[in-house]
């Protein structure tokens, strides 16, 4: 059954207003559902891809009112994005009768789906009874067979039993017998073998003393390095942890030289992550220096250090691995040791006969094994006494492997950067509280600037600059501008006298030539000369020239030039009637001077007062309610533009096909007059 979920409702406080943000997810690009909270302020609703008001902003969405709740409100919300976040304001929730039925109808849902649970659970369990009937019967019968069988096999058994028991007298008698016989030649052999057993155990004792020593070296340097290798990663801690630090890992451009990393990176932050070219090592800012964490960064292998197997180790190591076999003889050969193969070569290069053949061909397998098993004890370094890491100091230590250890540990209260020789706890400690606020800061969407702000605030870090006069500028307030803008406001339009200016020029010299105007090396002093008309040329003004060049010339004027007369004018007479005079026709004539016609009448102020109520028309829906509840049945319409000056005629327009008596009633019901059956 599907659980149903409801929405927190929020208290109406006097003077609260909640925030809200909704997260939403589109199905085929489309949204249709009732906000999560009552009485939104729909002046505040933003929709946005991403959350906070981040992201593009979504205009594609309508908001309806339930009729029956108009407190809440219904979004159809269009996008091609999966997810996108409605943020909104509100005073509280309301909870109305609707909301009450809402939550009756899942509880009933819930009643209905415990009963039909219960009624399915009695007859599940109705069938489980006769289930168990049918396999109590099956056991009782199969425990029948059982017992037969068990009774058969123990008379068969009684008799076996009885056959080996015969078989084992005779046998006891033919191994005594023989036991005789080996006593015999045992009792020489024991003679000899405890004279070796006695040198054997002289070596044993000496070797016990070695090894007791060579024990204790070990337990000593355990001791005594068990500090720092409990305090050391293994190669396989130290790659977890990278993996674990990955999600910190923020990647930067690559350089070319790790030289360039101080350069390029001055002030890194922690986690700043940069592939260096030449190398092809990967470097990762630890707070204090670039740490190489790529594979290729890890260097050989060698007997004495773990590291990448180079390709002429792996050559030695395919062909070794082409070339492993299995012998039929394993479990033989599995015995040899260096040391049996160093006695067997001796013992072939002293063989002899020996005096004592007869004793010596007595020896037996067995014998071997068993001095062979003393020998190998002697050189046994593994473990033979079944010494337990708690005698050797290790107690402490978890039988488990690196990768399936289980370290506890504390978040750290404040930052701070990893210390050699410092606990495997405090180190997780400082990790953990160092991706947490990375997390936060991470997730915190103020600390974060746009590109457009990044942009304005580089562009404004490029044009700061500093006064000279600061101390002055500082002084500058909105009061003293409101007062200077105000002054030069009221300051009255003047001019100034050439007494006024004090620095005015004396003479051209103290002026800065202009493009155009030239000095005095620049005049040609050869066409100096005087003109004998001095009075009358000095005479002439720009007035003067001004009016002769507006004189028309001699040629004849068309009305495109000019002539003895402009070529307007030329224009304005060719359009000139001949004969024409120079009337000018009145600006007014007396009624009595206009001929009335059939197509041509005067009309008074009063007639066209009265036409103008006519030139108003309007189409007016009357709606089936909204009348009066008693007779006469009335209906109050406003119509736009209509006065109370305005004669009004209406023209009745019933939609459908109303018989000749429902028009009737209309016409009575809006007060028109019928006239000879026609409405006027």
């Amino acid at each position: 059954m599907e659980i149903s979920t409801y929405t927190e409702k929020l208290n109406k406080v006097d003077g609260n207003v909640y925030v809200i943000e909704e997260e939403i997810s589109l199905i085929d690009g489309v949204y249709d559902a009732p906000l999560a909270h009552d009485n939104v302020n729909t002046s505040t609703l933003a929709v946005y891809t991403g959350p906070k008001l981040t992201g593009d902003r979504i205009q594609s969405y309508v908001l309806s009112t339930p009729s029956l709740m108009p407190w809440k409100k219904v979004i159809r919300l269009y996008a091609d994005v999966p997810t996108v976040y409605i943020s909104y304001e509100t005073e509280g929730d309301t909870v109305e009768a609707e909301d009450v039925n809402l939550l009756q109808q899942d509880i009933i849902r819930t009643q209905e789906g415990v009963n039909a649970e219960e009624d399915r659970a009695e007859a599940e369990e109705s069938f489980l009874k006769g289930e168990i009937a049918k396999e109590t019967a099956r056991a009782t019968a199969a425990e029948k067979t059982l017992t037969d069988n068990l009774t058969a096999e123990v008379t068969r058994a009684k008799g076996a039993e009885k056959t080996l028991t015969d078989n084992l007298v005779a046998e006891v008698t033919r191994a005594k017998a023989a036991e005789k016989t080996n006593s015999d030649s045992v009792s020489a052999e024991v003679s000899r073998a405890k004279a070796k057993e006695a040198e054997l155990q002289g070596n044993i004792t000496a070797e016990v003393s070695r090894a007791t020593a060579a024990e204790n070296d070990i337990r000593s340097t355990i001791s005594t390095n068990k500090p720092n290798w409990d305090d050391k990663y293994t190669r396989n801690e130290v790659d977890n942890k990278f993996s674990a630090l990955e999600t910190a890992i923020d990647w930067k451009e690559a350089v070319a030289t790790f030289a360039d990393l101080a350069t390029t990176y001055p002030q890194p932050d922690d986690g700043w992550t940069v592939n260096v070219k030449d190398t092809d090592y990967t470097y990762r800012w630890s707070g204090t220096a670039w740490i190489a964490i790529s594979a290729n960064a890890i260097p050989k292998a060698t007997q004495s250090v773990d590291g990448l197997l180079s390709k002429e180790d792996k050559t030695a190591y395919d062909d070794t691995n082409a070339k492993k076999h299995t012998h039929s003889n394993k479990s033989t050969l599995d015995k040899l040791t260096e040391a049996l193969l160093a006695n067997w070569s001796d013992a072939y290069n002293k063989r002899h006969e020996h005096g004592n053949k007869t004793v010596i061909d007595k020896i037996t397998q067995t014998l071997l094994d068993n001095w062979n098993a003393a020998y190998t004890h002697i050189g046994n370094k593994s473990n033979p006494h079944g010494v337990t890491k708690a005698q050797v100091g290790l107690g402490s230590v978890p039988n488990v492997a690196t990768n399936d250890q289980t370290p506890t540990f504390t978040q750290a209260s404040a930052l701070g950067n990893l210390s050699s020789g410092e606990k495997l706890t405090i180190s997780l400690g400082k990790i953990m509280k160092a991706i947490a606020d990375f997390i936060a800061h991470k997730e915190d969407a103020v600390l974060h600037i746009t590109t457009a702000e990044r942009t304005n605030w580089n562009d404004a870090n490029s044009k700061k600059h500093a006064h000279s006069n600061k101390s002055v500028i500082d002084g500058i307030t909105q009061v003293l501008v409101d007062k200077w803008n105000s002054a030069l406001t009221a300051l009255p339009a003047h001019t100034h006298t050439k007494s006024q200016i004090t620095d005015m020029p004396t003479k051209v010299s103290q002026f800065t030539n202009d493009a155009g105007y030239i000095t005095q090396a620049d005049v040609d002093a050869s066409q100096s000369h005087t003109h004998s008309n001095k009075t009358v040329l000095d005479k002439i003004t720009q007035s003067l020239l001004d009016t002769w060049n507006g004189k028309a010339g001699t040629s004849v004027a068309t009305q495109a030039a000019n002539g003895l007369m402009s070529a307007a004018d030329k224009k304005k007479l060719d359009g000139v009637a001949a004969g024409a005079n120079n009337y000018v026709h009145p600006s007014a004539h007396p009624a009595s001077m206009i001929t009335q016609d059939a197509t041509h009448r005067f009309t008074s102020d009063t007639e066209k007062n009265g036409w103008n109520k006519f030139l108003f028309s309007a189409a007016i829906t009357v709606p089936a309610s909204g009348w009066s509840a008693e007779v006469p049945y009335t209906q109050t319409v406003s119509v736009s533009g209509l006065t109370s000056a305005m004669d009004v005629m209406l023209t009745l327009n019933i939609t459908g096909s109303p018989t000749t008596d429902q028009v009737k009633v209309w016409k009575a019901a809006l007060g028109m007059i019928e006239d000879r059956k026609s409405v006027v």
